[in-house]
């Protein structure tokens, strides 16, 4: 299936997951050096791998509908550092598994039960599983741990399956990664 560059889905898509991913770099970069004094140095190591993880969610988002896609893992100080070429899906999925294992390290272990929109250990072995199975070389036995990590910390299937689509179905046993919503329409 080709693409036609004018289509704007593409642009928009393009534009909102760097844009994502441009806030997570910024996100990494000032979280070491904040000031503020209720920051313990666990709660920054647990920002930064929860931005690393949305990186890592954004690129791989990327990398599904394009071969080839910039890195940028820092925030542009210069011109060359603003517009960097492309670089490879090896590149991309090592990038990807690199901030996925550096958020495996400092996420919470588990979300809070009402609220898994929260980033936690089971949402980083989710992906990571998701990621091995769908680089161009996929290695089936990480797929199988990562996998074996989500279940082994409590996820498991819902009884009723119906219960996903009603109100009380959210935040359940199901339930990895979350959107939380708050039943508020917000019009611009």
């Amino acid at each position: 299936c080709e693409v036609n560059p004018t289509n704007g889905n593409v642009k928009r898509d393009w534009g909102y997951l760097y844009t994502d991913i441009k806030n997570c770099n910024l996100i990494m970069y000032i979280t070491p050096i904040a000031t503020d004094r209720g920051l313990t140095d666990e709660r920054r190591l647990e920002i930064m791998g929860e931005a690393s993880f949305l990186r890592a969610w954004h690129y791989f988002n990327l990398i599904r509908s394009w071969k080839e896609i910039p890195i940028i893992t820092g925030v542009p100080t210069d011109l060359p550092t603003m517009y960097v070429t492309k670089k490879p899906a090896d590149s991309v999925y090592a990038q990807i598994i690199s901030d996925l294992e550096f958020a495996l390290a400092h996420v919470r272990e588990t979300p809070p039960a009402d609220n898994k929109g929260i980033i936690a250990k089971g949402a980083v072995n989710a992906l990571l599983a998701k990621v091995y199975a769908q680089k161009p070389n996929p290695d089936w036995n990480k797929v199988v741990a990562y996998c074996d990590a989500v279940t082994a910390a409590g996820y498991d299937l819902v009884p009723n399956f119906a219960t996903l689509f009603q109100v009380s179905g959210k935040n359940n046993i199901e339930a990895i990664w979350e959107t939380q919503f708050d039943g508020s329409v917000h019009q611009n």
